[in-house]
């Protein structure tokens, strides 16, 4: 009998020191930085244009970069003849609605590259959607109303931001690694440069020279 209690009290020692033992935890992610900086346009050559409202964007360089789409969708309303807002940027795999609030039948299509489609005709208070899968520029249209356009944007990750009126830009939360830094704007030239967003954060300029893309559209 001795000895079957000195065995359970052996037991219930390896137990409690079992228990009392620290979990592995999970290293904790790299944190999120910031990038900064501003376009520079050489006025030498040219006066400065308004540098306002360009977008300026981040395409991982990482093929292993991996990141969810907004649960979200974006809201595009076709109201007055017109869609609201007439330009919106939304991320790679992002869901936009397309609600008729009108007073009268639309239709949404768009022949772009990045995302073909034809919603077809319906009526105030129906409500149809794209998710938009591929990076780059789609415009839209309504095929009873001409003059009824917009533009969507659609950014390869959920990092951008558009510059205030100097030109500056701030783009928060950013994973740290290697992006090429892009910019779109309807009238402005493209620029594009590869930087390296560094765990504290990361400020660099884009030359209006430097940095220029001599032919077709970013991706």
């Amino acid at each position: 009998m001795p000895r079957i209690l000195a065995s359970a009290a052996a037991l219930l020692l390896i137990g409690s020191l079992c228990s009392a033992a620290p979990s592995a935890t999970p290293a904790p992610a790299p944190a999120k930085a910031a990038l900064t900086g501003k376009i520079i346009w050489d006025q030498t050559k040219i006066n400065a244009p308004d540098l306002s409202k360009v977008l300026v964007y981040l395409k991982p360089l990482d093929p292993a970069y991996h990141f969810d789409p907004p649960r979200t969708s974006y809201v595009i309303s076709q109201k007055q003849v017109k869609f609201t807002p007439e330009f919106a940027v939304v991320v790679q795999g992002q869901t936009v609605d397309f609600p008729n609030d009108d007073t009268m039948k639309h239709n949404v299509y768009s022949f772009s590259e990045p995302k073909w489609f034809d919603l077809g005709v319906y009526s105030k208070g129906e409500k149809k959607s794209v998710t938009f899968d591929r990076a780059g520029l789609v415009s839209i249209h309504c095929s009873i109303h001409e003059l009824m356009n917009g533009t969507i944007f659609v950014v390869p990750a959920p990092f951008y931001t558009m510059t205030d009126a100097a030109g500056n830009y701030t783009i928060d939360g950013v994973s740290p690694g290697r992006y090429e830094l892009q910019t779109w704007h309807p009238i402005l030239p493209t620029f594009k440069k590869q930087v390296e967003v560094a765990p504290g954060g990361t400020s660099t300029d884009i030359s209006a020279t430097k940095d220029l893309v001599t032919g077709g559209e970013p991706n």
